[in-house]
């Protein structure tokens, strides 16, 4: 909740890497910005600046079974906070690590009938999904400039299936159920690039058939250990 020269100030920020300090227009190194809320921007004068934020993501209320662990984690955290006489510890990206992993992403591929399912996804949030999402360019180019990104960290040499699960925390708007029906559209339209006359509606099926390519194309393009584990997460 801020007024619109705030805004202003903000959206300079992100685009231009630079901060109106009075009469001093002073340069910005910044390179990555992370937001969290408590509620989604209802207002349209919060579009820009919430399309600005690339990756989306809603974190639940922790649930009853899990409020021990949350309780031990945060008594943890709490002692790892002690102050130490050490020296610092090196972070774990820097600004260099970023600028090299995005120079190798550029010898990715990205294959057309991927791009294509993009595209076929964007058309599918503008015209059928309800409500409609409508994603910027600025957004679409900037998402498939992440899947290749991910795709070359996990040590690929060209995007895959898997990596366009990515979409479903780029591909929504204002409500977080979105992204699952994001998820289902991706798994479909892979089920029936795989099996065209299946008949087979099963969601289940639908994930047979995405692990099973992914299987293939793993064998012969392996990728970084723990790869797989982690797009588990996103899968139904």
């Amino acid at each position: 909740k801020a007024n619109s020269s705030i805004l202003n100030a903000l959206l300079t920020l992100l685009n231009e890497r630079r901060f109106d300090n009075g009469g001093e227009r002073m340069e910005v190194p910044l390179w990555c910005a992370v937001a969290a809320s408590n509620e989604l921007p209802e207002s349209d004068e919060l579009d820009a600046l919430f399309d600005r934020f690339l990756l989306r993501r809603q974190v639940p209320r922790v649930s009853d079974g899990q409020v021990p662990e949350f309780l031990r984690s945060s008594l943890d955290l709490a002692a790892s906070e002690v102050p130490s006489s050490d020296a610092a510890e090196e972070p774990m990206l820097s600004v260099m690590d970023s600028i090299e992993a995005q120079s190798q992403a550029g010898k990715t591929t990205f294959p057309s009938h991927l791009l294509d399912v993009v595209v076929s996804l964007r058309a599918y949030l503008r015209d059928e999904a309800e409500p409609p999402v409508k994603l910027s360019d600025r957004r679409l180019g900037k998402a498939v400039r992440l899947l290749r990104l991910g795709a070359s960290l996990c040590g690929a040499k060209e995007v895959s299936e898997l990596d366009l699960l990515l979409l479903q925390h780029i591909c929504w708007d204002k409500e977080p159920s979105q992204a699952t029906e994001v998820r289902v559209w991706l798994l479909e339209r892979m089920r029936r690039m795989a099996q065209e006359d299946s008949e087979d509606n099963d969601l289940v099926e639908k994930v047979k058939f995405l692990l099973n390519g992914l299987k293939l194309r793993l064998r012969s393009k392996p990728r970084a250990s723990g790869a797989l584990s982690m797009a588990g997460n996103d899968l139904p």
